[in-house]
């Protein structure tokens, strides 16, 4: 419930303070005093965005305020989801500096026009003739219904909808993946297969590679390995035979001089190691043969190998061996789709027919209540002046589900006697729409938490007995809600708890719209104003006390 608002250098708005009553609230005031600037500014609290245009002193902030009551509306898990500080008197405050930046804030902490709009979506509903597209709206009736026939099964449903939607994406997914994979498969297969020949690890390409060097050079190694075993043992003179020499100069001298034992002994060594490289330099002329075919063989390999690396725009081995893994990766997951595929084809259709099985439960609850619904507003439109007004609500099952089921739900209207049903768009007047909308709003009011209702002069075009069945209407929908109405008409105004005066004042410099709230002699005095003009006679003043008592 709205207790208090606040605005301050909103549009022609310097300040104003208004303290709200739980009941009805009536603001009356002359075309252009600035009644819609005060919707405004209201709308401006609940999420609507704004821009410095708002501003009346372009050098200071606009502040919208409103302080709602909000203990008796279960919201402390919306708190603790959006990590807002709870309290059962919120403060709501919109800022728009000079600059044009806009800010909001819930508790005095920061928060999205999001998470602003989905708390006052929870607090506060706004109707006004010009939102009578509502009526053309399916989704509108069909959260009527749902509503009023308190429909447990549609959390169900909408559950199973969202998991539904997934897999259908998921599923159009791998189907667009296989269909563009299956076009380009025998490419990939192919690319593949060339690849699968190579030796395909760097390890085993070292090797290749170092099999072909000792292939493409196997003459000059053999040459250069028999005449370093020349040098070393076995020409006429070698170096094995010298070092010998050497052992035996120093052998006899050894024991003489520390250093002379060393220099035998390093002799020694290097004789054993001579000795070594012989033999390992026979084994290696051994084992190296000049084979032309695996030359040729390795030669045309390592042509593939390089020709491969260009081809894919690889620098090495191992980029190589890494696009073959990604190429049977490929070929792999074109036989996983397939299963994939038919996996998910098979969940798609069962979680169909689970939404078909709950949308069938949940078209009949609302048909169920869509009669009586459709009864009680031609009842109050009766009342309301429409005695032969008939509303019926039409049906049709979609063969796709939707998100709230499968039904698409129109109003159809005939307002007089003997005029056919038909849709919105080709029957009624605004003011028929105008009392149309309130009935059903009021029949809504009766199912719904929603603590504050706004009608900005929704009882345009109506007067007389049906303006005081209007304000009638309001007062009862009042009894259990905070209802705030903009009006012109002294009926409706007269059914009011708390009426406040929308007025202009010309200021030296400037025009200001003021806001009052009225005393009991007040509200007599601008009801009479409403009923004859500026200068009220005794009469109209009489005539506007006999409408607040007869309220």
């Amino acid at each position: 419930m709205l207790s208090h608002l606040h605005i301050r250098n909103y549009a022609i708005i310097e300040s104003a303070e208004i303290d709200l009553n739980p009941h009805l609230n009536v603001i009356i005031g002359e075309t252009g005093a600035g009644k819609s600037i005060l919707m405004g500014a209201l709308n401006l609290v609940l999420g609507s965005r704004a821009d410095t245009s708002v501003l009346m002193d372009k050098e200071e902030k606009c502040v919208v305020e409103a302080q709602v009551q909000i203990s008796a509306y279960h919201l402390r898990d919306f708190f603790e989801e959006n990590d807002l500080d709870y309290a059962d008197t919120t403060i709501i405050r919109r800022e728009i500096n000079p600059k044009g930046k806009s800010r909001a804030f819930i508790n005095d902490i920061p928060v999205t026009l999001d998470v602003l709009k989905a708390l006052t979506s929870q607090l506060i509903d706004i109707h006004s003739q010009n939102e009578n597209s509502d009526l053309l709206n399916e989704d509108f009736f069909i959260r009527i219904l749902d509503k009023i026939s308190n429909n447990s099964m549609l959390a169900s449903y909408t559950h199973t909808y969202q998991e539904y939607q997934a897999s259908k994406k998921q599923l159009k997914t791998f189907k667009d993946e296989a269909a563009a994979f299956a076009r380009e498969y025998e490419f990939i297969k192919f690319q593949y297969e060339e690849l699968d020949v190579l030796p395909l690890s760097v390890e085993q390409w070292k090797e290749t590679e170092e099999e072909l060097s000792i292939l493409e050079n196997a003459g000059t190694i053999r040459q250069n390995l028999q005449a370093c075993t020349g040098l070393l043992s076995d020409q006429e003179i070698n170096i094995e035979d010298l070092i010998a020499e050497i052992q035996k100069l120093l052998s006899p001298i050894a024991g003489f001089h520390s250093e002379l034992q060393g220099a035998a002994e390093e002799i020694d060594e290097i004789q054993i190691r001579l000795r070594s490289l012989v033999r390992q330099f026979k084994s290696l002329l051994n084992n190296i043969d000049t084979d032309e075919n695996r030359l040729q063989e390795l030669s045309a390999l390592q042509s593939s190998v390089n020709r491969l690396m260009q081809k894919h725009h690889v620098k090495d081995m191992e980029a190589l061996i890494d696009l073959h893994r990604q190429l049977k990766d490929k070929l792999g997951k074109f036989s996983f789709s397939e299963e994939t595929i038919s996996a998910l084809e098979e969940k798609v259709s069962h979680q169909l027919q689970l939404l078909r099985s709950a949308g069938e439960q949940i078209t009949a609850l609302r048909q169920a209540c869509a009669q009586p619904f459709t009864t009680a507003i031609s009842a109050l439109l009766k009342d309301l002046g429409m005695p032969f007004a008939r509303v019926e609500l039409r049906f049709e099952i979609t063969e796709q589900p939707c998100k709230d089921g499968f039904d698409r739900v129109t109003l159809l209207f005939a307002p007089n006697k003997g005029s056919q049903l038909q849709s919105l768009q080709h029957v009624g007047s605004g003011g028929e729409k105008s009392r149309l909308m309130l009935a059903i709003k009021s029949m809504v009011a009766k199912e719904t938490a929603l603590p504050t209702l706004i009608f900005d002069e929704i009882d345009t075009g109506i007067s007389g007995e049906v303006a005081l069945k209007t304000g009638e209407l309001l007062r009862q929908i009042s009894s259990d809600h905070q209802v705030i109405t903009i009006t012109h008409l002294p009926q409706v105004a007269a059914a009011g708890r708390q009426h406040f005066l929308v007025y202009k004042k010309h200021l030296e410099d400037k025009s200001v719209t003021r806001i009052d709230s009225l005393d009991a002699e007040r509200t007599v005095t601008e009801i009479a104003k409403m009923l004859s003009g500026e200068n009220p006679s005794q009469a109209a003043l009489e005539n506007a006390r006999i409408l607040l008592k007869r309220q």
